[in-house]
């Protein structure tokens, strides 16, 4: 936005649109501005864009969590979370545990697709990190970790084994049973 305001600042004079003009110096009027015309409410996350960050689409029929390099912005059909756990998030949220749990919890659209809806998102529990399970989180982190440099270099690479490694973690942080686990993985 400034790189915009900047611009129509210095061709301001050269604009010949009356109608332009009009429309462009009401918004200085407007009492919903913060510091300036262009940005009608304040935004606490600005900064957020320019770090590493967990983004997902809001429609899916599995999980879509993503990291996401700073400078990267998400238009209105997306969400993101700023961690600094977010590697050990990814790997909770793209388990086969939250692939379960979540059309539990979320609105359901047509053929097993959800909505993937922030206040849905925020209702998944993750486990804390303590001292007894922080070997756990390591480990996916750092799975995690290898899966994007893979990814990132070659996209098409597979990377089930890895999954896989996370899914048994994910299982143990959870502490599920066989059984539960069982129909986690059958879907049921």
């Amino acid at each position: 936005y400034p790189v915009i305001y900047n611009y129509l600042k210095e061709i301001w004079d050269k604009i010949e649109s009356w109608e332009l003009k009009v429309k462009w110096s009401g918004l200085y009027k407007r009492d919903d501005q913060w510091k300036n015309w262009w940005n009608l409410r304040p935004c606490i996350y600005y900064s957020d864009f320019e770090k590493e960050r967990i983004a997902w689409s809001d429609m899916a029929i599995e999980p879509t969590f993503s990291l996401v390099d700073a400078g990267v912005f998400l238009n209105n059909t997306a969400y993101m979370i700023s961690c600094d756990s977010r590697k050990y998030f990814i790997g909770i949220l793209n388990s086969p545990v939250i692939r379960w749990y979540f059309p539990q919890i979320a609105t359901d659209l047509w053929d097993n697709w959800s909505r993937y809806f922030k206040q849905f998102v925020e209702l998944i529990p993750i486990p804390e990190i303590t001292d007894s399970n922080r070997v756990i989180v390591e480990k996916i982190e750092l799975l995690v970790q290898n899966i994007y440099n893979r990814k990132k270099v070659h996209p098409g690479t597979d990377t089930k084994e890895w999954e896989s490694q996370i899914s048994e973690l994910v299982y143990r942080l959870y502490s599920l049973t066989p059984e539960e686990i069982a129909i986690i993985e059958e879907g049921k």
